[in-house]
Parts: structure tokens; C-alpha cells; sequence
């Protein structure tokens, strides 16, 4: 029997805990914990205090120190050992938790792209046309007067100029049109096209608008984000 397993047998015999025979020998709890781990010998001194309390001889608790020293020396290495192995594996497991929550970001930031354009986009203003055979302007540059025909089905885009790059892409449930549901039919379009307006990335979006049996002068208001825009049309039978 070893001198670790000798201490450990004659402390449960005192009834003592390992803090217990600490203060008894006026040493640290971790002291007697290494002792009893195998990781470490008392010194002379303290084995013969040791010896006195259990009242026993010293050679009873430690009969061979040499052999004992050289047993402490593998078991102190493969303490390490197994420290270092924790350590690695503790280690390992951290950098795949981290990997994971990285792969996690860089997914969602992907898709957030793929589906939306992703990032933080700012709308700089919007616009709205229709692709009508002519025009004139009333003076106003906000204003463009489009004369329709009643009948006809027309292709109405609304642009959406942003701050961002050509990848991003915006979403059209922040464009709300106002139209007098009397004078057209509607239906939404089903694509987006990305031209390029002066450098300004510009998302387009397609309206359909039929006009109906009606003569008459009416507007048609944009709007996105904190923006506007009015479309003035006369429908023309």
C-alpha cells in the first residue's frame, strides 16, 4: 500500500475530512489533497507530526521515500497529461462552438442577400412612370401628366433609388400606390430589373394598370419609406 492510500485509510479512521486533518496539521486543504492524490510527499517534519497525531511510527506511513518520490514523479507527469488533454479537448469543442455560430452568421447573412439583396439599405427617393406612347410635363417637375387610353393595359414602374450597392436588392412590401379603384384595374407585376440610373443603384418595380370606360382626370401617389410621388393621368377615350 502507497502512501496516499495509507493517509486517506488513517484520516477516515480520525472521522476527519481532508480540511479537518489540514487544520490539525496547520497546512492547506489542497495540501492534504495533493498528498492523498498521489501528487506530492510531506516533508520530514510534517511526517512526523503526521505520524504523532495518527500515533503511529513514520516508517508506517512512509516506509520507502525514494520509491515513493520516483511513483509521485509518474503520477505528477500524468496529472499534466491529462490536464493538457482537457485542456485540448475543452479547446477543440470551444472552437467548434464558435465555427458553428460563424458558419450559423455567414448563412443567414447569405441568404439574407440571396432573398432581399441583404444589408442596411437607405431609399433616397422613389419615382413612378408609365410606359405610355407620349407625355408632357404641367410645369411641374414632380408631376408628369400621362394621357391614357380607356381600354388599354399599361406597364407602371416604380423606381426606387438607394443608397447601396448593384447586388442589393429591395423588397417591394414598402411600396404603397394609391389609385382610384373606379377609373383602373391592377395587378401587380413579377419582377424586379436593376438599371443603372447616374450611378445610382435603382431597383424597379412593374405595375399593370387597365383603364377603364371613364373620361376623366385623376392622380396616382407613390409612396415609400418617408418619400412621395403623384402621377397625374388623363384617360382618354
Amino acid at each position: 500500500m502507497q502512501f496516499h492510500e495509507r493517509l486517506k485509510n488513517y484520516r477516515k479512521e480520525k472521522g476527519l475530512t481532508q480540511e479537518g486533518l489540514a487544520e490539525k496539521l496547520h497546512v492547506s486543504r489542497s495540501a492534504v489533497a495533493k498528498w492523498e492524490n498521489g501528487l506530492g510527499l510531506p516533508s520530514s517534519e510534517l511526517l512526523d507530526k503526521m505520524a504523532t497525531f495518527f500515533g503511529i511510527t513514520p516508517n508506517e506511513l512512509l516506509a520507502d521515500r525514494e520509491t515513493e518520490t520516483i511513483i509521485v514523479g509518474k503520477n505528477s507527469k500524468l496529472s499534466q497529461q491529462r490536464k493538457w488533454l482537457i485542456g485540448l479537448v475543452c479547446l477543440v469543442i470551444a472552437l467548434l462552438v464558435v465555427g458553428s455560430v460563424l458558419i450559423g452568421i455567414f448563412i443567414t447573412y447569405n441568404n439574407e442577400i440571396g432573398k432581399d439583396g441583404g444589408g442596411e439599405v437607405e431609399i433616397l427617393g422613389i419615382g413612378a412612370s408609365f410606359n405610355a406612347q407620349y407625355e408632357k410635363l404641367d410645369g411641374n417637375e414632380k408631376l408628369k401628366i400621362y394621357h391614357l387610353k380607356t381600354g388599354e393595359t399599361y406597364e407602371f414602374y416604380v423606381h426606387l433609388y438607394h443608397r447601396g450597392s448593384q447586388d442589393v436588392r429591395l423588397s417591394k412590401s414598402g411600396v404603397n400606390i394609391y389609385y382610384d379603384t373606379q377609373l383602373f384595374t391592377f395587378d401587380a407585376g413579377e419582377y424586379w430589373e436593376e438599371p443603372d440610373r447616374d450611378g445610382t443603384p435603382t431597383d424597379e418595380y412593374p405595375f399593370y394598370f387597365t383603364c377603364l370606360n371613364i373620361e376623366t382626370y385623376t392622380e396616382i401617389l407613390v409612396t415609400a419609406d418617408s418619400y412621395w410621388y403623384k402621377v397625374a393621368v388623363v384617360i382618354e377615350n
